[in-house]
């Protein structure tokens, strides 16, 4: 009488091994997938926050500013603050980002990641100031492509 053996074969332990493989490789694969979609998401977030602040900032000030100029190039839109400060937003399309230029001539880098921008400006009746701003502001960030839109009154020249 043979006796029964309870170990495993060369053979099934190298299939247990191959299955065991293929198993670690896929899980690999998709987690490798979670971390790049969460690190592009990521970024796609960073950069919609941005432009969404820089807005608000931008409307803000043109809200309470003392004076727009309505004649500046639609990249750029150049005010005089209610404190009396004057500066320039000015979108860049060869650097894709929005700077503040000081009158002084210091810049800062507000936003980047911007593929489009422009700024609207309608003049008052006398044509001397600006009675309302419409932005338009186009992110690229990983292949999604946004655009955010705002306008506001110069509330100094409404009963113009």
């Amino acid at each position: 009488m043979r006796g029964h053996n309870n170990g495993m074969t060369v053979l099934e332990l190298l299939l247990v091994l191959a299955i065991s493989a293929v198993l670690m490789a896929a899980l690999g694969g998709a987690f490798n997938a979670s971390v790049v979609n969460c690190t592009a998401n990521y970024q796609i977030q960073q950069t919609v926050d941005k432009a969404r602040q820089a807005l608000t900032r931008i409307t803000s000030q043109l809200r309470t500013a003392n004076y727009v100029d309505p004649y500046t190039d639609p990249c750029s839109c150049w005010l005089e603050t209610s404190d009396g400060n004057e500066l320039c937003y000015e979108y860049r399309p060869d650097k894709k980002a929005l700077y503040v230029v000081t009158a002084t001539g210091q810049e800062y880098l507000l936003c980047d990641g911007i593929s489009n921008m422009s700024f609207w400006k309608t003049p008052t009746s006398g044509g001397t100031n600006s009675l309302a701003v419409r932005i338009s502001l186009t992110i690229q960030a990983g292949g999604l492509q946004q655009t955010f839109s705002t306008a506001t009154a110069i509330r100094r020249n409404l009963s113009y």
